[in-house]
């Protein structure tokens, strides 16, 4: 099983699209734990799913995520559970003992109240800010 984790600074990045670093968890059969980073440089929301497939992860443990992300990586068989922060390491091994809440939901609104510029995003995407 792999988990993957936007992170700065050993604590979840709020914002998955924007996230520069991942910190992806292997865990065996024998229940050792190898940790590795994953640098997507904030590569933007379909890269980053890409990514995350590519890389064989099983779930991720994310703060903010928007609906089209989510729904992107839940197509490619990718668990997500939203509205987390914290530490990194500590998320990982609660949700290991099962002691995380079900997700969140979408919990990305960096749109709203926010000035910014659509066009940074993937082509298909509507952010109905306009």
């Amino acid at each position: 099983m792999k988990i993957a984790v936007p992170t700065e600074n050993n604590h979840i990045y709020g914002h998955f699209g924007k996230a520069k670093l991942f910190t992806v968890y292997e865990v065996t059969e024998n229940a050792s734990i190898h940790q590795t980073a994953l640098n997507t440089e904030g590569s933007g929301h379909g890269a980053l799913v890409a990514a995350l497939k590519e890389e064989k992860v099983d779930t991720l443990l994310c703060g903010g995520i928007g609906g089209p992300a989510k729904s992107g990586l839940e197509k490619e068989g990718i668990k997500v559970i939203s509205g987390l922060s914290g530490e990194v390491e500590q998320l990982v091994f609660a949700y290991l003992q099962g002691k995380l809440p079900e997700s969140g939901g979408v919990t990305c609104n960096h749109h709203h109240g926010e000035e910014h510029d659509c066009n940074h995003h993937e082509d298909g995407h509507d952010c109905h800010c306009h």
